[in-house]
């Protein structure tokens, strides 16, 4: 099942550019990572396939104007829509990366402990 989310305002993407564009979901997705991506019917913007996070009905969508001319997106218009995780995503997992070299400092490596440490407590 396929939900859309739409603008929350009126927006002007000047030709070439890259916007992120605040965006209005249903209830049931507040204080929960969603999957938005580009719809099937054809737009004049690109939407990015990315990860959002929604708070107080809102998240952040990002899209791209490809074209020679300024794109005007009207408040209320069905930007995105948003995918099932589980039909998309296999797994999702912090990734610590070691130092780059030996003389770096003991920060980084820390770091990941405390990392590490967290993920198991809440495990």
């Amino acid at each position: 099942m396929k939900i859309t989310v739409t603008l929350a305002c009126t927006v002007f993407v000047p030709t070439y550019h890259e916007a992120y564009i605040q965006v209005e979901m249903p209830q049931r997705f507040n204080k929960q990572d969603v999957l938005l991506e580009q719809p099937p019917r054809v737009l004049s913007i690109s939407v990015a396939r990315a990860l959002a996070f929604c708070k107080n009905n809102n998240a952040v969508c990002w899209v791209l104007n490809t074209n020679l001319y300024v794109v005007t997106l009207k408040k209320g218009l069905k930007l995105a829509k948003i995918a099932g995780l589980t039909d998309t995503v296999s797994s999702m997992r912090e990734i610590c990366q070691p130092p780059l070299s030996n003389s770096c400092s003991g920060e980084r490596k820390q770091m990941c402990n405390d990392v590490t440490t967290a993920g198991k407590a809440t495990a």
